[in-house]
């Protein structure tokens, strides 16, 4: 939770005064910590997405995640789909989307652009017909 209310402001264009207004009316995911408000990438994507707003492609962009947990201990901990399938990046992509466990608010459709944006800023596939994505 890195994010400050400039960083967010930045990412959705609007004013901070707007991301203020935002918190007040409980439309933005903020979190109160030591008098300042922290944001998560993560929820941030997924309320613009939810709720069809537009944003910065600087919201894709990697942060610094420190040690990442290894292949494994990602697959224990579930999320892994075999045999997705489809014909090109697209399609594949539009298959992920239908099979992930989302709230019914979400817009597939807008997460799918969303995806293929972030897709080309740089592949998740490493070969073999698997990819992980960021």
């Amino acid at each position: 939770m890195k994010l400050l209310v400039k960083d967010v402001a930045k990412i959705f264009e609007v004013s901070e005064k707007t991301i203020y207004r935002w918190i007040a009316q409980k439309k933005l995911p903020a979190h109160r910590i030591n008098e300042q408000y922290r944001f998560n990438r993560t929820e941030l994507l997924e309320w613009a997405t939810a709720s069809r707003v537009p944003v910065s492609a600087d919201i894709l962009k990697e942060e610094d995640q420190g040690e990442l947990p290894g292949l494994e201990d990602s697959m224990r901990a579930g999320g892994v789909y075999y045999r997705v399938f489809g014909k090109d990046k697209p399609s594949v992509l539009r298959e992920v989307v239908q099979i992930m466990p989302l709230p019914e608010e979400v817009d597939r459709g807008f997460l799918l652009e969303v995806l293929l944006a972030r897709e080309s800023l740089g592949s998740t596939g490493i070969g073999g017909g698997v990819a992980i994505p960021h």
